[in-house]
């Protein structure tokens, strides 16, 4: 999955192949600014692959990981300057829901509230020592 966090605003450009398939789908999504850090509201908008190869010049920062879905938790293993970075999320269908969910015993720490962990952010970091724990 690669990630292109567009300068100056809040809208991420992604392709994404499926590794069985070999199946890529390419999104624009808009991201707006949360109330809740528990719940943000996205649009996402499906491109052809011509679509997404003028929109993937503009400037920016980007993100490269593997994802992996593992019972109810996505997993992202990130490559390039954020190897060795792994996080784990669980959706949730309503703030209601989001409050009430267990962190389980093998997280290492909740990072929620933790700006610095937005996709937007990781793509701003040079590696993963950099992040705060």
């Amino acid at each position: 999955m690669e990630d292109l966090y567009v300068d100056g605003g809040r809208l991420r450009l992604r392709r994404t192949t499926d590794l069985a398939t070999g199946e890529m789908t390419y999104k624009l999504a808009k991201k707006y600014a949360p109330d809740n850090p528990l719940i943000g509201p996205m649009t996402n908008l499906y491109l052809s692959a011509e679509e997404y190869e003028v929109l993937s010049v503009l400037p920016g920062k980007r993100l490269s990981k593997l994802r992996h879905k593992v019972g109810a938790f996505t997993i992202d293993v990130f490559e390039g300057a954020l190897e060795g970075l792994l996080t784990a999320e669980c959706e949730a269908t309503n703030r209601m829901a989001a409050m009430k969910f267990d962190v389980p015993r093998w997280c290492v720490r909740e990072v929620t509230d933790e700006v610095e962990y937005t996709g937007a952010r990781l793509a701003l970091a040079t590696s993963a020592d950099t992040l705060k724990g």
